[in-house]
């Protein structure tokens, strides 16, 4: 079956590769797994054997009638194949428990699917991800797991919402037809985010816009005018002299929440006293 284009396939063929996979996800029988993007299977034999049950999202019509044409020729009976573009996907249609979340997913919208699983609302009595294991594209990889100093905006949003770690490279020679670029399996451990999650990743890409000049420079940037002067005060101070004068890379995740922390605070106390 030819592998179309426009969908991003890429079918990963190598046996070891799988394996090694497989055993990075650590799947057990009392698991409820979703694989995203099965293609032609070569996942979801391996994983079929050692879960409780398992969803297959496969936006590929071909794809998908061909998984479960296959899958009904064994003898297993927990398993599920939805035919849906996984970025409309809705776990809660299948899923009554938590759920963890592995897949070779397509290069071309990788970056969309992490940041669909890895924000999942954590709401009592609706399942969500535990975890997520995902063979991307291997600069994607390095991007989601770069480390300070040289941080990206992307290892810091997952560092919001997850312990983050980069597993192994994969060859493009793994895969059929063979992409331009090697991949990289990562590993999500989703965890309860910041409580401020949305507004504090939103914060850190605005500094990251301007990613050459400083904390500082990059704050009074991005803050109305009317607020520079406490802004300066507060930067002043101890917790900050050193800080201010980082780059957006070479800031933490603690630093950062530490100066989104003060960025609120003086546009908050600025505004009761105006």
């Amino acid at each position: 079956m030819k592998a179309l284009k426009y969908l991003g396939q890429n079918f990963l063929k190598d046996k070891a590769i799988i394996q090694k996979l497989v055993s990075i996800a650590d799947p057990s029988s009392d698991q409820d797994w979703l694989e995203i993007g099965p293609g032609k299977g070569a996942l979801t034999f391996e994983l079929i054997n050692l879960v409780q049950s398992l969803v297959c999202v496969e936006r590929d019509p071909r794809l998908a009638l061909l998984l479960k044409q296959k899958l009904e020729l064994t003898s297993h009976q927990n398993f599920k194949v939805v035919n849906m573009d996984i970025l409309n996907y809705n776990p809660a249609d299948n899923f009554k428990n938590d759920f963890f979340v592995v897949g070779s997913l397509p290069y071309n919208i990788s970056k969309k699917i992490i940041a669909k699983f890895i924000t999942f609302p954590r709401k009592e009595n609706l399942p969500h991800p535990v975890s997520l294991t995902f063979l991307v594209q291997k600069e994607v990889a390095d991007d989601y797991t770069a480390k300070t100093p040289k941080s990206t905006f992307l290892s810091l949003f997952a560092s919001i919402y997850s312990t983050c770690r980069y597993e192994f490279t994969v060859s493009a020679k793994s895969f059929s037809p063979v992409p331009k670029v090697d991949g990289a399996v990562i590993k999500f451990i989703l965890k309860n985010p910041h409580k401020d999650g949305t507004d504090l990743s939103a914060f850190i890409k605005d500094c990251f816009q301007s990613q050459r000049k400083t904390i500082q420079n990059n704050l009074l940037r991005i803050t109305p005018k009317k607020y520079h002067f406490r802004l300066k005060q507060c930067l002043k101070e101890n917790n900050f002299k050193i800080v201010r004068k980082k780059r957006p890379e070479e800031l933490s995740l603690e630093e950062f929440q530490k100066v989104f922390m003060l960025y609120n605070n003086v546009l908050n106390n600025e505004e009761k006293t105006d």
